[in-house]
């Protein structure tokens, strides 16, 4: 389960705002985060909303990093620090109401969590989220596994019971242009087992013909 834009909620949601900013930022932002939400949804089927979503969240989430920027006319340190503790503190809650009714957590990050349990306990599960869904205000998205592969936390390769493929760090295949594409080869050979399944990987690799696939990014002086 993930939380659902979770700094920018938790901004909206309690009403936090640069102490010398005016109101008006508060309505402000509260409105590109609904924005983003209504149009979240139609993402999956649309590259042109796609790009609107994710210029909302760089908008959202930007202005939640400027709150810790000396720099920037939005900085100040007690709006970033109540975002970044409540927001902690609010998950740990949900953990520990989870853990204490036999619900393992296999894994926590920022905004989201790793469930295991069994099918008898679902209801339960679905009883303690909504709960806490109503005191915080957040929201949850659920996705139910089938397979999820780590390395750490925020690097696995993860095949969802839909037989969606979703894959998070080091496994990313496909990056934005500014990130190190270094040894590309590897995420590739790795989904290629995990996935389809193919237990020849040595040939396979010896088969892939993109030469840049293997080249690695390095700095110099």
């Amino acid at each position: 389960i993930d939380v659902s834009s979770m700094y920018p909620a938790f901004i909206v949601n309690n009403n936090i705002r640069p102490y010398h900013i005016k109101k008006e930022f508060g309505e402000l932002f509260k409105e590109f985060y609904e924005k983003r939400l209504s149009l979240k949804p139609l993402a999956k089927r649309d590259k042109k909303i796609k790009g609107i979503v994710d210029a909302y969240k760089l908008l959202l989430n930007g202005c939640y990093g400027k709150f810790g920027s000396k720099d920037s006319w939005l900085y100040d340190p007690q709006a970033m620090l109540s975002v970044t503790i409540g927001c902690q503190l609010c998950l740990i809650m949900l953990i520990e109401d989870l853990e204490l009714n036999g619900i393992k957590i296999v894994s926590a990050n920022t905004d989201g969590l790793l469930l295991y349990y069994p099918n008898e306990l679902t209801s339960l599960k679905e009883e303690i989220t909504k709960k806490w869904e109503k005191i915080t205000g957040f929201l949850l998205e659920n996705v139910l596994m089938k397979e999820i592969y780590f390395l750490s936390v925020n690097d696995y390769l993860a095949i969802t019971k839909s037989g969606d493929v979703k894959l998070k760090g080091d496994f990313l295949i496909d990056l934005e242009f500014h990130k190190n594409k270094s040894f590309r080869i590897i995420p590739i050979a790795l989904r290629e087992y995990f996935v389809n399944n193919n237990q020849n990987i040595e040939e396979f690799i010896k088969n892939h013909n993109n030469l840049m696939d293997f080249c690695a990014r390095a700095n110099v002086n």
